[in-house]
């Protein structure tokens, strides 16, 4: 797999700036060029800021920073990249860049707070999921004591719909280029009222059973399609939850953007995400 453009997300945030890192290492393996994106609300919100800024003012220093410290990581990386102030809402100034670059990915933080930009990154993530027009990668801030492991698997949902395949398509060609595994996951609830994967009936044991040969039949596969390394786990109970607690031990969380069984019932704003604001890795919603 191979990321020719890859649209990013900044506001100088803590969670921007794990966004930034995790891009250049990606943007390096792969040489694709970045847009690195920054949003500004209509300049004439900003005569309201206390103190308050003028708009000339205001755009030479988000400007400095911008070709400065917050696209640091790309130059240290050798990246080819260009920078952009928009003056837009963010998720408008991003999904728009992604249209116009044609990207392949767009990457932003999970939680952003600074003065130009209070609520930027952390507040647009549900607008840019639902509008998205290529995957995106939700990067959440580093935690303390939590040390990525460059052994760790890259974990995907899948519930045998047409989107969940298709991100199992595409963790398979990322893992391919990271050199890593993959692990497929499904989450089964046989309680009233809970979401069911492959329909499976309410017997826990036969619902396992049901999931396990689904799952396997899928691997297999894939599996003469691929060198990567292929396993699966079944989990009970809630998808999200099951999957957040598979990101503890993952590099990267795939999930697809719509779905038909318990792995998210993926209509946005449900399982996915629940998984992409919660992920101790970062998370990618496939389109």
């Amino acid at each position: 797999m191979t990321y020719e453009r890859i649209v990013l997300g900044t506001d100088g945030s803590a969670g921007s700036v794990a966004a930034t890192g995790w891009t250049a290492r990606i943007a390096r393996l792969c040489g694709a060029e970045v847009t690195i994106v920054h949003a500004m609300a209509p300049l004439l919100e900003h005569m309201f800021s206390i103190p308050p800024l003028a708009s000339d003012e205001l755009v030479s220093l988000v400007s400095t920073e911008l070709a400065g410290p917050w696209s640091e990581p790309l130059r240290t990386a050798g990246v080819d990249f260009e920078w952009k102030l928009v003056e837009d809402y963010a998720a408008a100034a991003l999904l728009s860049s992604v249209r116009r670059k044609n990207a392949s990915l767009l990457v932003v933080g999970r939680h952003g707070h600074t003065r130009w930009a209070p609520h930027a990154m952390g507040g647009v993530v549900h607008k840019v999921l639902s509008d998205a027009v290529c995957p995106v990668v939700v990067v959440p801030t580093p935690q303390e004591g939590v040390v990525a492991d460059d052994l760790m698997d890259v974990v995907v949902g899948v519930d045998g719909s047409d989107s969940s395949l298709a991100a199992l398509d595409w963790a398979i060609r990322h893992a391919e280029m990271l050199g890593k595994s993959v692990r497929a996951v499904t989450s089964i609830s046989t309680q009233v009222g809970g979401e069911v994967v492959w329909l499976a009936p309410t017997d826990e044991e036969k619902a396992i059973e049901v999931a396990d040969e689904e799952l396997g039949r899928i691997l297999e596969k894939k599996a003469v399609e691929t060198d990567v390394r292929l396993t699966m786990r079944i989990t009970l109970g809630h998808a999200g939850e099951s999957l957040v607690a598979q990101s503890e031990k993952a590099a990267l969380v795939v999930l697809g953007s719509r779905g038909l069984g318990s792995v998210a019932s993926l209509l946005i704003g449900s399982t996915s995400h629940y998984v992409a604001t919660r992920s101790i890795c970062p998370t990618v919603i496939v389109t």
